[in-house]
């Protein structure tokens, strides 16, 4: 007997590595997932781990897990256990020889790990390198701290192509536990609206619709700083942090594009956000537990704001979307409503709260995890020590001034209106420049505003 160890970030059937090598030979293979407690437990700054959004979209891709396996007369068992605390007493019962399970990279994933191995020592235990572009053994060993040295440093042919595996294996695993109807109950309670379904059988109909239906992706590089609608980016990256897509099979499907459709530097620019995605994955391993300091990986000092009642209040007022900052409070209101924000989006209200607020950036790193249907841990905490000059980005003095990219991005306040229709009475330059607004909210700080 076997076990696979499906985990929260790779919920899918194809391209999975550890799922191809557990039904290698002729064992029968238990395969396992574990809707863990502490996915519902408050972190340091007494975030809920997996908001509803969250929530909803990791239940939605193990019930289409579920679904895909047990149509080839398969079974997923789900458990509502730690995995470190479960997984030994099934190794025990079915008399398990061979752990498998696709690697990570950060702390908290690790720690688990290890107590498994500790518990289940003279068991093998077998991690496959999947949630990456490019293999571990394929990009240098020291590993570049500036990104365009790492887009340098990694070569296209390195990148292996997704792994076939055939799904009428499954009929080989076992039927342990039978969890879904709590799945199906927990799902029903989550009942909202949203733009984004979880589950592999989405991404790849998001992938279709996106590449081959509308084309979309020959015009990415142009589009990709939009605010509003579904059309603007690939909106992949919900199914890459849950892996109901693996980034091999986007790039695969990039190489399909450029044959049968057209190449051009939109095409590249795809593969080119895919590899940020790699370097912060890569990064975390060269830093571990350095990316959650205040202090990031650069060891750099900043002077925050003291974490007391005052900074609490001003912190709620960004979460909110009660800035006084029209263009910063669309934006937190689109995710505070959605559980999504554009990329352009994310770089301004986080510059917002750690240049003009000086707020201890994990609060809003935390934040971010909470409610981000596409939280990734490497590429948040990557991003967030970027912004706030304690990561690898070459210029500490970044900023985005929060005038200039409302001008730059929602001239027309169609975002803006969107999220804040009570601000439809007002002129759309006064909007901008946040003057006239009089029955908005006070700001929250005072920026200086390069625009008249």
């Amino acid at each position: 007997m076997n076990l696979l160890w499906y985990k929260v970030t790779d919920l899918r059937t194809k391209d999975h590595s550890a799922l191809f090598n557990s039904f290698v030979g002729k064992k029968n293979v238990i395969i396992v997932f574990f809707i863990d407690p502490r996915f519902y437990q408050n972190m340091k700054f007494e975030h809920i781990k997996f908001d509803k959004f969250k929530d909803r979209f990791m239940l939605e891709s193990v019930l289409n897990l579920f679904n895909k396996i047990k149509e080839y007369r398969g079974h997923l068992n789900i458990y509502f256990d730690k995995p470190e605390d479960k997984i030994p007493e099934l190794v025990e019962k079915y008399d398990v020889k061979e752990i498998f399970s696709i690697s990570d990279t950060t702390d908290e994933e690790l720690k688990i790990v290890r107590k498994l191995k500790d518990r289940c020592k003279n068991i093998k235990y077998t991690e496959s390198w999947d949630n990456t572009l490019f293999d571990i053994e394929s990009i240098p060993k020291k590993i570049p701290d500036i990104f365009t040295n790492f887009r340098k440093s990694v070569n296209l042919k390195d990148i292996k192509d997704p792994i076939e595996f055939n799904l009428k294996k499954l009929k080989k695993s076992v039927v342990d536990v039978d969890n879904i109807n709590i799945v199906k109950d927990k799902l029903n309670k989550l009942n909202f609206d949203t733009q984004f379904e979880g589950g592999e059988d989405n991404a790849w109909k998001r992938l279709n619709y996106y590449f081959f239906d509308k084309q979309l992706l020959s015009n990415y590089k142009k589009t990709r700083n939009g605010l509003l609608g579904m059309d603007y980016s690939s909106k992949f990256s919900p199914y890459l942090a849950f892996g109901n897509i693996s980034a091999r099979s986007i790039y695969q499907m990039i190489k399909n594009y450029e044959e049968n459709v057209e190449k051009n530097d939109s095409t590249y620019w795809l593969y080119f956000e895919l590899l940020w995605r790699d370097y912060f994955r890569f990064l975390s391993i060269k830093y571990g537990n350095k990316l959650f300091k205040l202090t990031g990986i650069k060891d750099r000092k900043i002077k925050w704001k003291p974490y007391d009642k005052k900074t609490l209040e001003l912190f709620e007022k960004w979460k909110n979307g009660e800035t006084g900052y029209p263009y910063v409070d669309a934006n937190m209101i689109e995710m505070k409503s959605t559980g999504f924000m554009s990329n352009r989006g994310r770089q301004m209200v986080a510059s917002f709260l750690v240049k003009d607020l000086k707020i201890d950036w994990r609060m809003g790193a935390e934040y971010f995890e909470s409610i981000l249907i596409d939280y990734d841990v490497a590429s948040n905490y990557g991003n967030w020590n970027y912004a706030s000059g304690v990561g690898t980005d070459p210029r500490d003095d970044r900023y985005f001034n929060v005038y200039k990219q409302g001008m730059n991005y929602d001239k027309d306040c169609k975002f803006i209106l969107n999220w804040i229709p009570e601000l439809e009475k007002f002129n759309k330059k006064d909007i901008l420049n946040k003057r006239n607004l009089t029955t908005y909210y006070k700001p929250i700080v005072q920026i200086k505003n390069y625009y008249k």
